[in-house]
């Protein structure tokens, strides 16, 4: 690798990527002034407002798994699979404004979505699912660090190894034990409490960082340039930008589409490690009003990423760049080994904006990655660790801990996790591309969590023995085509050869490299396996209906100050948009214009599907222009819009929490376990406190 073929990180890359970074380590160890109980530690005390989740929430998704594993797509198919992505988000709109999931769990009052398994199902429901949860986590979780190193060394253009103390190793592994330290600090600081706090600071930042990218990218090409790459890489069947000539895409095509939306409907919501967020909510209307402000929040980060993945593949493919494209493939060859070729594939366009971006932009898109992976990883160990031991500890366990002791053995599940996950990294093979592989690991839960949720919240008729047999069957399933992917190079030849000569010979020898089927049409699969036998097993076990009233808080089991939501009666947009009765009239405008810019999309689609169905294909430079309007122009000056609006809101949201901690009253039972007494305590007495509700039907049993 030449001297000059990167330059090294500049004084100012170096300033723009750490300063970020002590920002929210500062907001971080100022909340754990306030980290004074277990329901603290865990939940903010359910304080959050919705500006502030919102911005947290994003930040958490603004890692370098989820850019790497969209750049990789990006590589593969271009803007070819976006118009049927408009299509198929306005579902997930619908499920974001409508409340689905989030309001209903918040209604529980459960600090985890496993604590409220326990109050619908089981506490061995409780136990065999966290189980299961810290299981796929384990996979999951464990590739990030290793992921986001590599990324880092290619982009900012570090030797592949070093030596330290007389050692030679991958420099991988050192820059891993930094950037999981740095989440340990977050995480451990103060809870959820700092994990949130500093989230919210980190995501203000990137906020202004995704735009200051956007453009100094834009501004590098010219829109000829970026037009002509990507029509004159399309192959017949392997478009990239016109999605009716997709039929020959293996992996990212119609199919790739069709289930992507069945999985995330299927479990949406569902997943665990974001319970977190919507706990901390200050009531079940804030938690759905973040969500749907969601929507606009993350525009500029969707508007970055676009640009970005368009960037580095004009570099690859543009006849301008041959040089430097030339020079990118060589690299890779030269640090990456044959029997590697994913992650060539997958390091492929962060290698290549490392030679495009210049100096102030590189360390900019490195802040940014910094953040949004020390927000994610930070989040995911606490609550993997939380998870592990609300779920599974404490209910073996059977008795409060106490504030002190508790939070010491969530911190120390912590720091074994961050090991774990440094050492896992270092040995697990990469055989997929990381949606596909992502998919097939997360399934170990989540293909058996969807229906558990969703039957749990909204079927009377769901049985612990239905929930017993989706999660069973989901983790098996899954850990197989788990396994069968990382041996399956050894495995294919080995069956081939005992099958002897035919043509079951032939075709494992033809796909000796890779499983024939991709973790995500496999996750797919079992997924649906596990929803039959969901309903059936449930509907043959369930002999009286359960009492949703209770697991509520509704009726004469309300909570004072947190009342039910009703849908409305009459159908009109304000249903469409989820409004109900807690709407005030700021609420309605947001919930309204959050709707009808998520239904532009989708019409936009419609026409481009008619008119290119029943009237003339468009050429693909009209298909690049299309894309360019709908997915770089729109959300990019959306972006710079809400910038200012989203960034008052949060500071707000900020200020209002620390008041909040600040004279809210501490309940030390409030820690997540679920009695005898909790489960058949009697109805809220009225004047009892909305945070002190545990306390005071403790206190009312007392009396009686």
């Amino acid at each position: 690798m030449s001297s000059d073929f990167f330059a090294f990180l500049s004084f100012w890359d170096f300033m723009i990527m750490v300063v970020p970074l002590l920002a929210a380590a500062i907001a971080a160890w100022y909340m754990n002034r306030f980290n004074k109980s277990v329901a603290g530690f865990l939940a903010a005390n359910r304080t959050a407002g919705r500006y502030l989740i919102c911005t947290a929430q994003m930040e958490t998704g603004v890692g370098t798994v989820g850019l790497v594993a969209g750049m990789e797509q990006f590589s593969q198919a271009g803007f070819s699979l976006n118009l049927w992505g408009s299509i198929i988000g306005f579902s997930f709109l619908i499920l974001s404004v409508s409340g689905l999931i989030t309001y209903r769990f918040r209604e529980t009052r459960a600090l985890t979505f496993h604590q409220f398994f326990e109050q619908r199902y089981s506490k061995g429901v409780r136990v065999w699912a966290t189980g299961l949860n810290v299981f796929s986590g384990l996979f999951t979780f464990g590739l990030v660090p290793g992921i986001t190193a590599r990324f880092f060394v290619y982009l900012l253009g570090m030797p592949t190894e070093v030596e330290i103390l007389g050692a030679t190793m991958p420099t991988m592994l050192p820059v891993m034990i930094v950037i999981m330290a740095l989440c340990l600090f977050f995480s451990l600081s103060g809870g959820h409490l700092s994990v949130m706090m500093a989230d919210c600071v980190g995501g203000l930042i990137s906020s202004l960082l995704f735009l200051v990218v956007s453009f100094a990218v834009l501004m590098t090409f010219s829109y000829s340039q970026m037009a002509d790459a990507m029509v004159l890489a399309s192959q017949p069947g392997k478009s990239f930008v016109d999605p009716f000539d997709i039929s020959k895409q293996e992996d990212f095509g119609h199919l790739y589409m069709i289930i992507f939306w069945f999985s995330v409907v299927y479990f949406w919501r569902g997943n665990a490690w974001n319970a977190s967020f919507t706990a901390s909510a200050k009531s079940a209307h804030e938690s759905q009003m973040a969500n749907i402000l969601g929507v606009w929040r993350n525009l500029g980060n969707v508007a970055m990423t676009a640009i970005i993945g368009l960037g580095a593949f004009v570099l690859m493919h543009s006849p301008d760049y041959q040089g430097q494209a030339e020079a990118v493939r060589q690299h890779l060859e030269a640090t990456i080994p044959e029997t590697d070729k994913q992650l060539r594939t997958q390091l492929t366009l962060p290698t290549a904006l490392g030679t495009l971006l210049p100096e102030g932009i590189k360390g900019a898109l490195a802040a940014i990655m910094l953040l949004g992976t020390v927000a994610g990883v930070s989040s995911s160990l606490f609550n993997f660790s939380t998870g592990l031991i609300q779920d599974v500890f404490l209910p073996l366990y059977g008795k409060h801990l106490g504030p002190q002791r508790h939070i010491r053995l969530l911190r120390a599940t912590a720091i074994g996790l961050a090991i774990y996950s440094v050492i896992f990294s270092m040995f697990f093979r990469i055989p997929d591309f990381l949606n596909m592989l992502m998919a097939l690991l997360g399934g170990i839960y989540l293909a058996g969590i969807g229906c558990v949720v969703w039957g749990g919240l909204y079927w009377s008729r769901a049985t612990t023995a239905g929930a017993w047999t989706s999660l069973i069957t989901g983790g098996v399933l899954s850990t197989i085509g788990v396994i069968l992917q990382q041996i399956w190079p050894w495995f294919a030849p080995w069956l081939a050869k005992v099958l002897g000569p035919g043509p079951v010979h032939d075709y494992l020898l033809a796909h000796a490299e890779r499983l024939p089927l991709n973790g995500q049409v496999i996750s797919a699969i079992i997924m649906l396996i596990c929803l039959i036998l969901f309903i059936v097993v449930s509907l043959l076990t369930c002999k009286e209906p359960h009492n949703m009233d209770k697991m509520l808080h509704r009726g004469q089991w309300a909570v004072e100050g947190e009342k039910a939501t009703r849908p409305g009666t009459h159908f009109d947009i304000r249903i469409l948009a989820g409004i109900t009765e807690h709407f005030s009239r700021g609420d309605k405008i947001i919930a309204i214009g959050v709707f009808l810019y998520g239904l532009i999309g989708p019409l936009g689609a419609a026409y481009a599907v008619a008119v290119n169905t029943f009237g003339t294909r468009w050429s693909p430079y009209t298909w690049f222009d299309w894309h360019f309007a709908w997915n770089v122009v729109l959300p990019l000056a959306i972006g710079v819009l809400t910038f200012v609006w989203f960034t008052w809101g949060a500071l707000v949201d900020m200020r209002r929490l620390v008041v909040d901690l600040e004279h809210q009253k501490i309940d030390d039972k409030d820690d997540g376990l679920v009695t005898h007494e909790d489960e058949h305590a009697a109805p809220a007495a009225p004047g009892d406190h909305a945070q002190g509700g545990q306390q005071a039907q403790a206190e009312q049993r007392e009396k009686a």
